[in-house]
């Protein structure tokens, strides 16, 4: 039986083999007149343990310490570790920051707060799938076959448990062990599923074996919303047949299944519309409504990431949002300046961070207290001006800016290089060129010649579109890149915008990028021993530049 001690209470412990469905997850035995009870309920009511999957991303103080760590805020502050990681997004590394620990790779390690803030949450929304999956096969022998409405929404609900389960494990996967090809056969993480699950183990499941169940789910869900979807509305948590089809591609790409992840991502673009170029020639980002969004993580002012006053990631993450770490100490994230450089003039995405002389066509008009917004704020060069502040309020504020999990730009992204990388690089480079020429710069040339070149335009393209959204750390594992924050210029000069502390490079596929699984886990979990972890990465050092 399972003891995820530290990450659930002993009462709701999921059961592993052995177990029924005559027990609760915990393996607690279920008495006539609690089954008589859970059979009654109306299929309709598990929407509330559905809706604790999407509430489980967004939860503060997943640590559960007394006193909350300001980087603790659920998936989006997860997005913002893996960034702080990357060649792409620099910060000044003081005590205001609560990313210096990632950015100065200093969170791998075994008592690492983060990485225990990541498995907290993965294993928490797969515990509560778990339990959705659990019921709902009870549910489904108590129900009228003939009941046409409620099966249907049964099996909606086992598609949203399925697609956030999957969606859990793969960003474990990818925290924990470095990218699927050339490490199918290195550990991963546990899988824990639904009692009696023959698939279940405490021990580290190989990273093939956690990918195969990550596709079965998909597989499932995928079936299942065929049949069964029902209308999102305004509700973008929701997992919708477009998003299951998103994460599958995701995961196709991951594993180099080229001509799935191409068909998965172009299923993913049904009635989505990318950002137009007027859309993105002003600070956005900030709310599921635009027709861009597929999944997001809704935020309001009640729940604990909108009504925080500066743990939430517009404190952090928006150079606009009134009294945040950004506005209030000058804690912005910035863009790293030989990828700023290397941005075409046509191109809009260039004026979403600032220039030299802290301009932006975004913000050049826009006013705090009749003063301009970068003398009010003490902006500097290369501050992000992409995500707006809540309502697009200059000064708002409250925070309750919604997250982006999954847009249809992605999906062009995963499409083309899955086109490129299966062999059709004329329609990889059509598909590339057609979105970035109608949506981000008019003047767009795809120069890539070979199915290589293409992977690296499109991971190019990638850095720039997706930057602050929690892609860059992932795309430089997936492709074993190397982390260049020092890049030398056309004279000779290396370049950095990065703080001295984290002016370094770092080798493609050096253990320091991966993560140590929690030492609380290794204490907790019976079968797993400190010489099962991942090996302790050597933190790099930063390089001396001539000045």
């Amino acid at each position: 039986m399972k003891k995820y001690i530290y990450i659930l209470s002993l009462s709701s412990l999921l059961g592993l083999s052995g177990c029924s469905l005559d027990a609760f997850p915990g393996g607690d035995i279920i008495t006539e007149d609690q089954k008589e009870d859970l059979l009654a309920k109306n299929p309709e009511k598990i929407e509330a343990d559905i809706n604790g999957l999407a509430a489980n991303m967004i939860k503060l103080n997943t640590l559960e310490l007394s006193k909350t760590r300001h980087f603790d805020f659920g998936y989006p502050a997860i997005c913002m570790m893996f960034d702080s990681s990357s060649a792409d997004m620099t910060a000044f590394t003081s005590g205001y920051n609560h990313f210096s620990s990632p950015q100065l790779f200093r969170d791998r390690s075994v008592t690492s707060y983060n990485s225990e803030v990541i498995w907290r949450m993965s294993y928490s929304i797969i515990k509560g799938a778990n339990d959705v999956l659990t019921s709902i096969e009870t549910l489904y022998e108590a129900t009228d076959s003939n009941d046409k409405g409620a099966i249907k929404t049964l099996n909606y609900y086992k598609a949203q448990s399925l697609s956030y389960r999957a969606f859990s494990y793969m960003l474990l996967a990818q925290t924990f062990q470095f990218t699927y090809v050339g490490h199918e056969d290195a550990p991963s993480v546990p899988l824990i599923l639904v009692p009696g699950d023959e698939r279940n183990t405490d021990k580290r499941a190989s990273v093939s074996d956690v990918y195969a169940v990550i596709l079965d789910d998909l597989n499932i869900s995928i079936e299942l919303l065929k049949e069964n979807s029902l209308p999102r509305g305004l509700d973008k948590s929701k997992v919708s047949l477009e998003v299951a089809y998103g994460l599958r591609a995701r995961a196709n790409l991951i594993m180099n299944k080229w001509e799935d992840a191409a068909k998965d991502a172009k299923a993913a673009q049904i009635g989505f519309i990318p950002y137009s170029l007027k859309e993105v020639s002003q600070p956005t980002f900030n709310s599921a409504a635009s027709k861009s969004w597929m999944w997001a993580n809704m935020i309001t002012k009640d729940t604990n990431a909108g009504g925080s006053n500066i743990i939430n990631w517009p404190s952090h993450l928006c150079s606009m949002a009134g009294g945040a770490y950004t506005t209030m100490v000058g804690a912005y994230r910035s863009i790293n300046l030989p990828l700023w450089k290397s941005i075409p003039e046509s191109d809009i995405r260039k004026q979403w961070w600032l220039d030299e002389d802290t301009h932006s066509v975004l913000v050049d008009d826009m006013l705090i207290d009749s003063e301009p917004i970068a003398e009010a704020y003490g902006w500097e060069p290369l501050v992000n001006v992409k995500f707006h502040a809540f309502e697009n309020i200059p000064g708002n504020s409250v925070k309750a800016s919604d997250w982006p999990i999954m847009r249809v730009e992605e999906m062009i992204f995963i499409e083309a290089e899955a086109l490129a990388m299966s062999g059709d690089i004329q329609g990889a480079k059509s598909l590339l060129t057609d979105f970035i020429k109608a949506n981000r710069n008019p003047e767009y040339t795809c120069k890539a010649t070979t199915a290589v070149e293409m992977q690296d335009e499109i991971w190019y393209q990638r850095r720039l579109e997706l930057w602050g959204e929690g892609f860059s750390l992932f795309d430089t594992l997936r492709l074993k890149k190397p982390i260049e924050r020092i890049v030398k210029n056309e004279e000779g000069k290396f370049e950095t915008s990065f703080p001295s502390s984290a002016q370094y490079n770092v080798k493609a596929e050096d253990q320091i990028l991966i993560y140590m699984l929690p030492e609380k886990e290794i204490e907790g979990n019976p079968l797993l021993e400190s010489s099962d972890n991942n090996p302790s990465g050597i933190v790099p050092q930063p390089a001396k530049l001539e000045k």
